[in-house]
C-alpha cells in the first residue's frame, strides 16, 4: 500500500491516546481515499457513516450531536478518510474521534487539561538521555548535528585502510540511526502510524534506510533501537547471517587503531 503523495497534517481533533495501537483500521485513516456524492438533507452522522463504509472502517460509536441537519444541499467528499473525519469533528466544540479495535468512535468530551504539548526532537532527546540540551552531544540536536553524508565522508578520510574505513563508517551510521530510533521509540506512543511519525520528525536520517515493513514495526513501538539500528547497517553494508558480535568487533578494531 503506497503512502499518500503529500504529507498529511496532524489531525487537531484526533485522540492519539484513545486510539488502539493494535487496531487494524489505523492505516485506513491515512491510506484510504474516498470519493462520495452525498445527497441533500443528510446529517453529519450520515456523512460519517458513508465515509466509514467507503473506507471499510466499521462504526463503533457516534454522538447524538451528529444527528442535527447541517446542510440542505448536496456534498462532494474527496479526500483521505482521516482528513474527512477530522473536518467533520472540527464543526463541534470539544469533539474527539479515534479508532479502537472495533472501529470508529466520535464523542464530545469535556477537556480535562489544556491541549497536550507535542514534544520536539530535542525534548524527546532530553527525556531519553535525562540531560539538558546545552550538555547533550551535537549529534543529538537535530539543528546542530552534521549531516550524515558529511560525517560518513569525514570518517572515510580518517584512515587509508579500506577495512577500517568500512568499520568506521558502519559505526558512525549505527550511532546516528540509534539516536534517531530512540526518538521514534518515544514518539510512537503518540504518533501511531508511519506517516504521522515521519511528518513530525522529517529530518531523521534513519528514514532513508527504512522499508515499508520497517516503518510499520517502528509505528507499533515493539522494537529495540540498538538491535534495529544495527540490522539496518548490516543490510546497507551487505552483512548476512548471524553477526551478533560484529559491532563489538568493529569497535574493538577501531579503538585499537585509535579511531574511536
Amino acid at each position: 500500500m503506497k503512502e499518500p503523495p503529500l504529507p498529511l497534517p496532524l489531525w487537531g481533533n484526533f485522540s492519539y491516546e484513545k486510539t488502539s495501537k493494535t487496531s487494524e483500521f489505523r492505516d485506513l485513516l491515512i491510506y484510504s481515499h474516498v470519493g462520495l456524492s452525498i445527497p441533500p438533507g443528510r446529517t453529519n452522522r450520515d456523512v460519517v457513516e458513508e465515509i466509514a463504509k467507503a473506507s471499510h472502517i466499521p462504526v463503533e460509536s457516534l454522538p447524538d450531536e451528529l444527528n442535527q441537519p447541517v446542510d440542505p444541499g448536496s456534498q462532494v467528499i474527496w479526500g483521505y478518510a482521516g482528513n474527512e473525519f477530522d473536518r467533520i469533528a472540527d464543526n463541534y466544540n470539544n469533539m474527539e474521534w479515534w479508532v479502537s479495535d472495533a472501529g470508529l468512535n466520535m464523542a464530545v468530551v469535556t477537556p480535562a487539561s489544556p491541549t497536550p504539548h507535542i514534544p520536539t526532537f530535542d525534548e524527546l532527546m532530553r527525556d531519553i538521555y535525562d540531560a539538558p540540551s546545552s550538555v547533550m552531544p551535537a549529534s543529538m540536536n537535530i539543528q546542530a548535528r552534521v549531516p550524515l553524508r558529511d560525517e560518513l565522508r569525514n570518517a572515510e578520510t580518517r584512515t587509508a585502510d579500506p577495512k577500517l574505513q568500512k568499520k568506521l563508517t558502519a559505526v558512525v551510521r549505527y550511532t546516528r540511526y540509534l539516536d534517531d530510533l530512540k526518538v521514534l521509540k518515544t514518539a510512537c506512543k503518540r504518533y501511531q502510524n508511519p506517516a504521522l511519525l515521519r511528518q513530525q520528525f522529517p529530518d531523521l536520517d534513519v528514514w532513508a534506510a527504512l522499508e515499508d515493513d520497517d516503518k510499520a514495526e517502528i509505528a507499533k513501538g515493539d522494537f529495540q533501537p540498538g538491535i534495529f539500528a544495527w540490522s539496518l547497517v548490516k543490510r546497507i553494508i551487505g552483512l548476512s547471517g548471524q553477526h551478533n558480535r560484529t559491532l563489538k568487533n568493529y569497535r574493538h578494531a577501531l579503538r585499537k587503531a585509535k579511531l574511536l
